[in-house]
């Protein structure tokens, strides 16, 4: 066999060997069609998801479904990474609202200091406790009243936190959300809009007094990172990496259906690599004898042509 014929075909079976082994080493996920059979069980909504426009003060995340449920503001699941105007991550606790940073009136602090210290609730549902000691303990007793949280700058607690400033300064900054939400196995929607949220007289609210939104209008652009039912798989998903800019809030709507597709992972047995690769090594040979036999009956012909051409 010539020498490039055999230096070709090393070098064949060489990338076709390293083909075949990425193709066995990778897994796979193979899909299979099945009934639900579970019954009151929950589902998770796995979601990553970016509002350019929006601070993370100003965002809602809710849930409702036609069993009843309401889930309001969603803090424990979900998480907020606010992130400013040149597109870089803010550290979490810093400038957060309710916090305990700048803008904190420090001649106020020495009061919270005392451990017999109970601020008011200023006429809001009270906690267990009876105090409301900080702005969002005020903020949750307006809620569970039922009442617009209106005026932050006539409450000790606000004032002392730098409320109004740190919504000023946080206006122009832009969300990250991420997280996952646990939902009923029912028909419902997941929903993102602006200010907090809360129940009155059987009404889903959302209080939107002192925000400073000029005229009202929100731009809820958003870019979906993530966006998955159940547990988590790593492929990709219909909605990942999608660009939306809708008129007003965003919402989610989502119906269960009675079947289940289960994922499970596959890699094919090592013995089908061994035998891929006996069959990539005999196929080769093979392929290069039949060239090698080609080249050397041309060869045999074109000298018999010459010898003969010479003797004529």
């Amino acid at each position: 066999m010539p020498p490039a014929v055999t230096i070709l075909s090393t070098l064949f079976i060489l990338f076709l060997t390293f083909s075949e082994f990425v193709d066995w080493y990778q897994k796979e996920m193979v899909p299979s069609l099945e009934v639900d059979k579970g019954r009151k069980e929950r589902m998770n909504i796995n979601l990553n998801i970016t509002f350019p426009h929006m601070p993370c003060y100003m965002l809602s995340i809710d849930v409702m479904d036609v069993a009843g449920e309401h889930q309001n503001n969603l803090p424990h699941s979900m998480h907020k990474t606010r992130i400013d105007q040149f597109g870089n991550i803010i550290e979490k606790n810093r400038g957060e609202l309710g916090g305990k940073d700048a803008g904190i009136d420090k001649t106020a602090v020495d009061k919270t200091a005392d451990p017999k210290y109970c601020g008011s609730c200023y006429g809001g549902v009270a906690p267990a406790s009876g105090c409301c000691n900080s702005c969002e303990d005020v903020r949750s007793a307006y809620e569970r009243a039922g009442w617009s949280f209106s005026d932050p700058d006539s409450i000790e607690q606000c004032v002392r936190e730098g409320w109004s400033k740190k919504i000023k300064e946080q206006s122009k900054e832009s969300c990250n959300v991420h997280g996952h939400v646990e939902v009923n196995k029912v028909q419902g929607n997941l929903h993102f809009a602006p200010g907090r949220s809360f129940q009155q007289n059987n009404m889903h609210v959302h209080d939107l007094h002192d925000f400073g939104v000029e005229g009202g209008q929100f731009n809820f652009e958003h870019t979906i990172h993530s966006l998955s039912f159940g547990d988590q798989v790593d492929f990709v998903n219909p909605l990942d990496n999608v660009h939306k800019k809708p008129p007003a809030s965003v919402f989610f709507n989502f119906e269960i259906s009675p079947m289940l597709v289960k994922y499970k992972e596959f890699r094919k047995p090592f013995t089908h690599f061994l035998t891929d690769l006996c069959a990539i090594v005999g196929g080769v040979f093979t392929v290069a004898g039949m060239i090698d036999g080609f080249l050397y009956a041309t060869q045999r012909s074109l000298k018999a042509k010459t010898e003969l051409g010479k003797n004529t």
